[in-house]
Formats: structure tokens, sequence, C-alpha cells
């Protein structure tokens, strides 16, 4: 039986603990830190900020790259929809959400509050791989 939608976007919580763990995030008097990927091919990495109101990023697919995410801070909504099964799905995430999108899984990113986030990619960028795709 094929995955389902939710069980390619491979969600995780970044646990916060003091434990030697290579992915994590730890808090201390000095503030925090945040150990994102372990052992994941990058050939992308980008700091993106969305503030509430002012529209979404995404409302598009890829046919090649995979996508990975990670929110630093504040709430989103994240919208998907597999282009091949036509599933969808909706998600609110909080910080330490680390999501990975596939290829052909259109996606967009609402802030609920202002967020910042990183992107991480196994592409390198290429326009021509933005194929818009329209999700409420």
């Amino acid at each position: 039986m094929p995955a389902t939608l939710l069980e390619r976007i491979e969600l995780t919580v970044l646990p916060v603990t003091d434990a030697v763990l290579p992915e994590k995030r730890a808090r201390d008097e000095r503030g925090e830190a945040h150990f994102i990927v372990n052992n994941y091919q990058v050939c992308r990495v980008a700091a993106l900020s969305l503030l509430p109101g002012k529209g979404y990023r995404g409302n598009h697919y890829h046919k090649h790259k995979t996508e990975g995410f990670y929110l630093l801070c504040g709430r989103m909504r994240l919208a998907l929809t597999c282009l091949a099964s036509n599933e969808s799905a909706v998600l609110e995430l909080e910080p330490g959400s680390r999501f990975v999108i596939p290829p052909m899984v259109a996606h967009n990113m609402l802030a609920l509050e202002p967020l910042w986030f990183i992107e991480f990619t196994d592409h390198p960028y290429d326009k021509s791989d933005d194929n818009p795709y329209h999700l409420a």
C-alpha cells in the first residue's frame, strides 16, 4: 500500500533536551541552539520570515526537488496536496517542527504569528522547477 501524504512529509518535532543527540533543541542561560539536520545532503539553505496577514510562502510544487523546512519561531499553517493521489492535509506547526516535502506535493505556508523558518533542499535552485499551484 502506498504511503499516505502525511507519511511522506516526514514531520518531526525536535526535542528540547540536554542529552547528546545529533538533532535537537537546547536552551541554557546563553540562549538557544537548534541542531536541525544530521547526515542530509543539502544543496541550498535559506532563512525566511513571514508576517501574519501578508500572504503565503509557496503555493507551488516541484517536479524534482525535495524541500525541507525547520520552523525556528512562530506558528504556521502548512497546506499540502499530493498531485498523484489528490490527497490534502492542513497542519498547524509550532517552533521546533521540521518537515520534508517530496516532489509532486503542492505546499504553502501561512503565518499564524510572526515566524522565521529555514529551508534546505537536495537540489540547487532552478526557477523552472517552481510550478504554481493554488492551495486555499
